[in-house]
């Protein structure tokens, strides 16, 4: 497996995302789900801090 570090641009800020893959459409897909994961998480944290 090799290191691969996708990198999203979202709302103009850069979120690299690090992975581990066979090759880079893996490692595309693995990043999209860990990104994925990584907005849903920020968007609990900021959902319940609101006021």
């Amino acid at each position: 497996m090799a290191k691969y570090t996708i990198i999203f641009k979202f709302l103009g800020v850069c979120f690299p995302i690090e992975v581990e893959a066979l090759g880079p459409h893996e490692a595309e897909i693995k990043a999209r789900v860990e990104f994925s994961k990584l907005m849903l998480e920020r968007s609990r944290i900021i959902g319940t801090h609101k006021h």
